[in-house]
């Protein structure tokens, strides 16, 4: 069985070396590791050479100019074109995660049991030395996640990715509309070293409403996270006439579902 992983990255001298270091030391050896940097300044591509080997393959790009939600699918989609045509499993893993050492063995062997799972990740927590979790389930992150090669190939129809704004939420439900049941898999373990994202807020509200976002979530919240910007993407899309992704149905049962799952966990 073959794993191939897809690493995006842009000014990760910090993080960069740390995330190599788990992955390379994987119980489940990964096969090809694809780094696409997306126009860095400092030194992470000298980072990377310290821990390239036969498996490794580095793509430069210049750096996209728009924000990171439009960025991110597109660096990825550089990074597909250069997968092995026998791979089994596909995994996108950021720069600035780090993972335990038996995280791709736990996930393989979750996905061939479960067939239609399509996606899993593990757990994701804040800092080695806090432990603290971050999101809700069923939500399986983006920096984390691995593919069987029939859901990435049907999300993508074909090995390429597709560059869709917030593909991280879009294949998660789209995976879903075909069938699949992405989970996350809590007894596999990995760490943010920079939880917090800077993705725009207006484009946060505008690619909600694109994935079928309903209002009354988006601008409740926006207004917990006193960003008025939010709500403003969100009506430019609106009063646009932007097209929805045929996610919505499927991005509002999403949402029911971790609403009750947060409830539940305060009930028992």
């Amino acid at each position: 069985m073959k794993i191939s992983i897809i690493t995006p990255t842009h000014n990760e001298e910090e993080n960069i070396g740390k995330c190599l270091q788990s992955l390379v030391k994987q119980s489940f050896k990964p096969q090809q590791i694809i780094v696409v940097d997306d126009g860095s300044t400092d030194k992470t591509l000298k980072v990377v050479s310290d821990y390239a080997d036969e498996r490794f393959q580095i793509v430069t790009r210049p750096r996209h100019k728009k924000g990171d939600i439009h960025r991110v699918p597109y660096v990825l989609r550089e990074g597909s074109r250069l997968l092995d045509d026998n791979f089994d499993f596909v995994a996108i893993l950021d720069a600035d995660t780090v993972l335990e050492k038996d995280y791709y063995l736990k996930l393989t062997k979750a996905l061939k049991v479960q067939a239609n799972m399509g996606i899993a990740g593990g757990k994701l927590c804040n800092q080695p030395d806090t432990g603290l979790i971050l999101g809700l389930l069923p939500y399986v992150y983006g920096c984390n996640r691995v593919y069987t090669r029939e859901c990435w190939m049907k999300l993508n129809e074909g090995k390429v990715m597709k560059p869709v704004p917030s593909w991280d939420t879009y294949h998660n439900v789209y995976a879903r509309m075909l069938g699949f049941n992405p989970k996350r898999v809590e007894s596999a373990v990995s760490w943010s070293l920079r939880p917090t994202r800077t993705t725009p807020p207006f484009l946060k509200g505008y690619v909600s409403y694109q994935l079928g976002y309903p209002m009354w979530y988006l601008f409740g919240r926006a207004a917990r996270n006193l960003s008025p910007a939010m709500s403003a993407g969100y009506l430019k899309a609106l009063v646009s006439g932007e097209k929805q992704y045929p996610t919505k149905q499927f991005v509002r049962q999403m949402q029911v579902e971790r609403v009750t799952n947060v409830f539940g966990r305060l009930l028992f």
